[in-house]
Parts: C-alpha cells; sequence; structure tokens
C-alpha cells in the first residue's frame, strides 16, 4: 500500500535514499534537520516528500533503538527476533567497535550486511518515535530504496520550524 512520508536532511540534492534512512511525518523530518543543524553539522535543510509502497507482510515492528548507527540497529534486531537471525545480528555487533561507527563508508558496508540478512522477507522496520514529532507516531526505516516510488522536495513550513527551533534550544541548550 501506499504511502506519503517525509524525509528530513541537511543534503539537498538525494536522488537515491541510502539504506536504513528513517522516513515519517512532516514535523519528524523538519526536526530530524533541524535538530542536525542545531548541533553543528552543515548543509542546506531539506524537506523530502515521499510516496513509499510497501507490502504490510514485508515489515515488522521494534521500539526506538534512538540510535542512526548500525551497531545499534543490529543489538536491537538481536534483541527482536528469536531464531537463529538474533545470533546472525548479534555477531554483527560483536564484530563493530565504537570507532568504526564514525566512519561513513565503514557505516554503510555495515548496514549492507544488516539488509542482506533482512531481505527480502524484511523491507522495513516501524518504529514508534520517542525523538522526533510528536512522540510515538510511527516512523519508518526503509531496508532499502526499492520501495520508494517518487521522492520531492516540498518548501518547510515557517511556523513549523519557529516551533521546531525553539523545541530544539530547550532540548539542547548550547553553551
Amino acid at each position: 500500500m501506499e504511502k506519503i512520508f517525509y524525509h528530513g536532511s541537511l543534503i539537498n540534492d538525494i536522488e537515491k535514499f541510502n539504506p536504513f534512512s528513517h522516513f515519517g511525518s512532516k514535523l519528524a523530518a523538519t526536526e530530524a534537520a533541524f535538530r542536525r543543524l542545531h548541533l553543528g553539522e552543515k548543509g542546506s535543510p531539506t524537506l523530502y516528500k515521499t510516496t513509499i509502497n510497501i507490502p504490510a507482510d514485508k515489515t515488522i515492528e521494534m521500539p526506538d533503538w534512538a540510535s542512526p548507527r548500525p551497531r545499534d540497529l543490529a543489538e536491537a534486531l538481536a534483541l527482536h527476533f528469536s531464531d537463529d537471525r538474533a545470533e546472525q545480528f548479534q555477531s554483527i555487533v560483536s564484530n563493530i567497535s565504537i570507532r568504526e561507527a564514525g566512519n561513513l563508508s565503514l557505516r554503510l558496508s555495515l548496514f549492507e550486511r544488516i539488509k542482506v540478512k533482512l531481505l527480502p522477507n524484511i523491507k522495513g522496520i516501524y518504529y514508534k518515535n520517542e525523538h522526533e514529532g510528536i512522540y510515538g507516531e510511527k516512523t519508518l526505516c526503509l531496508v532499502c530504496n526499492d520501495c520508494v516510488t517518487s521522492t520531492d522536495i516540498e518548501a518547510f513550513d515557517r511556523q513549523e520550524v519557529a516551533r521546531v527551533k525553539a523545541l530544539l534550544h530547550k532540548k539542547y541548550p548550547r553553551t
């Protein structure tokens, strides 16, 4: 079933989303983009309106693992599964050091290892977002981008951006 989701980024020319990109409400995507900017990352805040067609039987639902790192996702997946996949994901966790998680190309290769273990049966992971948007709303982490049917750049709502910036100043005060 096709649904519209949003993705907030500091990259203004995404043509193809990386594996394990996150998609949620417009508010959650706005907060995700502006939080990164607020915390000192460089880039141009961009809001992607994305249509995703993913069959319900190709998704799982998990608690929010609160991290964009492959190690934390693998650990959450190890806890989620009770079959041999739990051991496979735990093996990935055991082989990832904190130092490795900071290297982008290495991170992408680690996500690729996780993707191989999930596909073709699982193409998306829903979770109740505890960090962005209206807390508890469903967010989708896409295992791969073959479910994306269209993507457009949409303008941010000025009032929403103002509310998000005020919220970020409270959550992450600058010293």
